[in-house]
């Protein structure tokens, strides 16, 4: 997920593979979706059933930088914004 343009990247219904979570069904990453953005992440995940149908888990808020660092482990060298320097 780039974040050169993070109105392209960040938008609501874009769906993304969540880094750190996991699908008991498939015992891989679920999707997620992400409905909205106004200064916070909301985001449900999207776990498999054994029919072959999807189950919509528990949405979640987080502000941009939590949402990165929760999902992906954080801001990567060449992304937008720049990590913080002390």
């Amino acid at each position: 997920m780039r974040l050169d343009d993070d109105s392209d990247d960040l938008s609501p219904g874009r769906l993304f593979i969540h880094g750190q979570l996991n699908d008991p069904m498939t015992g891989g990453p679920p999707y997620c979706r992400i409905l909205s953005l106004d200064g916070m992440v909301e985001y449900e995940p999207i776990y498999h059933r054994e029919d072959g149908s999807e189950r919509l888990g528990t949405s979640r808020r987080l502000p941009v930088g939590g949402f990165l660092e929760e999902t992906f482990g954080g801001w990567y060298e060449g992304t937008w914004p720049p990590p913080a320097t002390l």
